[in-house]
């Protein structure tokens, strides 16, 4: 005769009491084995979704999507010839943007405030960082996302066409500096602020402009140093973070590794 005990069958006559306990002790082990393997899983997948959930809000709607990867398609020939040394790389301070610091109005407005030091920089006048924000959709909750930065860059002005990349390299940011700053424009960097020497090691969501590059030496030796322009006022120990300022190249990556660059 057989009867169900916690989910395991036996045979009354065959089955001894140190078996059945033997038989308990082997379930424990095994549904303990799989709750560790269980947990380790859902830790991992955390951070990927952290990641990936940065990467699809910021990307935008389908229809941004499609315009931003026909905008990066226009560009890719240029970024093929500074990658083989085709184009000059001697610009240096003789042609760069030169952008003129705008203070944000208010803690989330690091989008809005960008953006106009940008069209500022591009047109000679610009808007009201309320105006920009209303556009964008900025709010205190989630910000300004990359994508609504990148259509409002272009909507504001006819020069250049701006569009993001999810930057995963150094490499890549070598040659938008290049590419951007070549053209005499400003560029955007999402950034995470704990990599840039100015924040001291404080971890924040931010916006800032680049204007500047600096090589270790002749043409075709590597960036050294980006110049920044932050319209962010606070103080974390190195002095106030906004204005100009200038960083390491190595900085400036890992601010922006696995985040978005807005650039032409």
């Amino acid at each position: 005769m057989e009867t169900y005990h916690h989910g395991i069958f036996t045979n009354q006559k065959n089955l001894n009491k140190e078996e059945i306990n033997m038989k308990k002790t082997k379930l424990l082990l095994a549904l303990s084995l799989m709750m560790s393997l269980f947990v380790g899983t859902v830790n991992v997948n955390a951070e990927e979704t952290e990641n990936e959930s940065y990467v699809e809000i910021n990307a935008g709607s389908e229809e941004d999507q499609i315009e931003n990867e026909k905008i990066l398609k226009e560009k890719e020939p240029e970024l093929e010839m500074i990658e083989s040394g085709k184009i000059p790389r001697g610009w240096g301070d003789s042609v760069r943007p030169t952008l003129t610091p705008v203070k944000q109005q208010n803690s989330y407005y690091c989008g809005p405030a960008t953006v106009k030091t940008i069209i500022h920089q591009i047109n000679g006048s610009s808007s009201a960082q309320s105006t920009y924000a209303k556009n964008m959709g900025t709010n205190s909750t989630s910000g300004t996302i990359v994508a609504n930065m990148t259509k409002e860059l272009n909507a504001r002005q006819k020069k250049f066409k701006y569009a993001h990349t999810l930057i995963t390299s150094s490499s890549k940011v070598s040659q938008i500096l290049y590419h951007s700053i070549g053209k005499n424009a400003p560029i955007v960097l999402h950034a995470n602020t704990r990599s840039l020497e100015m924040y001291n090691g404080t971890s924040l969501g931010h916006y800032v402009a680049a204007q500047t590059i600096a090589r270790a030496g002749a043409e075709g030796t590597p960036l050294t140093h980006v110049t920044y322009v932050d319209p962010f006022s606070a103080n974390y120990g190195k002095g106030n973070v906004y204005g100009s300022h200038v960083d390491t190249f190595k900085n400036i990556v890992n601010a922006v590794l696995n985040r978005y660059m807005i650039w032409v």
